[in-house]
């Protein structure tokens, strides 16, 4: 599910940020990556044109392979 909001980001414990520029990478909602200021650039006013959020509530739900976890906030199972 993408997320429209940042308060749905600030809801579960996990976010991926989904970036064609940087690379996919799987966050703690405390990392200092994610804020209100970076998800509103990529997804309201570039509307997702280079990558999205999606929300995750633990890491056993990371299915996806292209998404490694951020080197700064390095997310571990709550």
């Amino acid at each position: 599910m993408r997320l429209k909001s940042f308060a749905e980001v600030l809801q579960s414990n996990y976010v991926i940020i989904y970036d064609s520029a940087t690379g996919n990478k799987v966050h703690s909602t405390t990392c200092r990556f994610v804020t209100e200021d970076h998800f509103n650039k990529k997804v309201l006013e570039n509307q997702e044109q280079n990558g999205y959020y999606q929300s995750l509530q633990t890491l056993k739900d990371l299915t996806d392979e292209t998404v490694v976890p951020c080197k700064v906030c390095k997310p571990r199972p709550v």
